[in-house]
């Protein structure tokens, strides 16, 4: 038994994801990109061969095991192209990383702010992690998951595709099946564990682009997660990332990868990177509906990028930016086609009578729009009565660093249309609880914090170079 579940969680979690980044010959890695890039693409790869595999009546244990497998073979035969064993060119990029992190926590600004930035890290992101033992035990207590993640996640087991889904994504449910299919018996307990590792590669994510490029605004982005988090789940912390963390990983990895490879105003993003960045927007889409919102504005995006580093031109659309977006497209929508027919035939129902009960009055799109505005203040600005002049600094300095350049292509396309619907429609009786229907703006909004406190020192040094001038 433990061997299966130990088989699983390498299918689920690392074995796919690693046999592509083989494949593809990904550079600059370290430990800790090897962790962040694997995953998303393991999830990703379960989802589609989970779906053929269904579809053709193969969704098995033989099946699977073959699978596994045939990855190891890859692995095997191309891992030296990928990382020399020999030379120990993995284990000398992680010691490089965490000696670069150690430099970080041990020099850099010798002040007030550097020595404060750097204990809130430390202490913020240990925190962090040490909730997430605990936390993710309890996501089986809240019905969403019972019935309708670990429904559908069954009926993926029993080789058929679930009903009544309502255009609600499967990315997550296909995953635990994979671990039912290899266990051999639904046991709830061992998916469940899986669930923290998506916070986990967000705090990983925003470590490592802080070391990697030596700016400050990844690290206030650790410490305003971690904050945000507890604020916005409060005790619960983890019970609801059954949806709202897998989400937000997926939010982000498509910019983890540009950024790393040099997306921004001045280089253009690698083609490596670029592709998979595809790949990840498609995770969005396939892991919650607002997802949608990055598989189908990531190639703008990267438009975005390749206008601003003066790289943009006819071929370089036709060669990377149209096969990003046919990628995108044939791993999203083909659950989202077979959906649609599934409603325009009235054998689901769809969500969209929801938001058809707006009415004039207390429930008027303006009382919506402020009360959920309220809202969201209330529990990403860290304040429980009225907003104080605290409250107010942190908005405009958070709103001055969404300003970026490199911020504001993601946010303005992935962030402010979605937050946009929601502030409209959602209802304020329900408000509170479903402000963690927009986790996913929690690592954009620390960016954003993180580059207006950098825009703030900067502007406050040249006031001092003046005055001692």
């Amino acid at each position: 038994m433990i061997f299966l579940v130990l088989l699983s969680y390498i299918q689920v979690i690392f074995l796919p994801g690693y046999m592509i980044l083989s494949l593809l010959n990904i550079p600059r890695v370290n430990i800790v990109r090897v962790f962040v890039l694997s995953f998303g693409i393991s999830l990703i790869f379960n989802y589609v061969t989970g779906l053929v595999l269904v579809i053709a009546g193969g969704f098995n244990r033989p099946i699977i095991m073959i699978m596994i497998l045939a990855e190891l073979t890859v692995i095997m035969v191309k891992n030296r192209k990928f990382i020399d064993i020999s030379n120990g060119a993995l284990l000398n990029s992680s010691v490089r990383l965490f000696r670069a992190a150690i430099i970080f926590i041990r020099s850099g600004e010798r002040s007030v702010y550097g020595y404060f930035l750097k204990f809130a890290v430390v202490a913020c992101g240990g925190w962090g992690i040490y909730k997430l033992i605990p936390g993710g035990s309890t996501v089986f207590n809240y019905p969403g998951v019972v019935f309708k993640l670990n429904e559908w996640a069954l009926n993926w087991n029993d080789g058929t595709i679930p009903v009544n889904m309502s255009h609600y994504p499967q990315l997550i449910s296909v995953n635990w099946a994979f671990i039912y299919k290899y266990i051999g018996y639904p046991i709830q307990f061992f998916p469940r564990l899986m669930m923290p590792l998506f916070l986990l590669g967000i705090l990983a994510m925003l470590f490592d682009l802080g070391v990697t490029e030596k700016k400050d605004r990844y690290f206030w982005a650790v410490i305003y997660t971690v904050l945000a988090t507890m604020s916005t789940s409060r005790e619960y912390f983890i019970s609801f990332c059954e949806f709202i963390f897998p989400l937000a990983f997926f939010f982000l990895l498509p910019m983890y990868g540009l950024w790393l490879s040099g997306g921004s105003k001045e280089v253009a993003p690698d083609p490596g990177f670029l592709i998979l960045g595809g790949v990840f927007a498609a995770g969005a889409a396939v892991t919650r509906q607002e997802g949608l919102f990055v598989g189908l504005g990531y190639p703008l995006v990267v438009f975005i990028y390749m206008a601003q580093s003066k790289r943009l031109s006819m071929r370089f659309v036709k060669k990377y930016m149209v096969p990003v977006f046919l990628l995108t497209a044939a791993i999203a929508g083909p659950m989202y086609i077979y959906q649609g027919i599934q409603i325009a035939e009235n054998k689901e129902k769809d969500n969209v009578g929801l938001v058809k009960n707006i009415t004039k009055g207390e429930t008027g799109l303006r009382y919506r729009a402020a009360d959920a505005l309220k809202t969201v203040m209330r529990n990403y600005l860290f304040y429980r009565g009225r907003p104080g002049v605290l409250s107010y600094a942190l908005l405009a300095v958070l709103l001055l660093g969404a300003l970026d350049r490199r911020l504001a292509p993601p946010i303005l396309i992935f962030i402010i249309p979605f937050f946009s619907v929601w502030l409209v429609y959602e209802s304020p009786s329900i408000v509170h609880a479903n402000v963690r229907y927009i986790y996913f703006i929690v690592p954009y909004a620390g960016l954003s914090l993180g580059s207006g406190i950098e825009k703030v020192r900067a502007i406050i040094m040249r006031i001092q170079c003046r005055v001692n001038g």
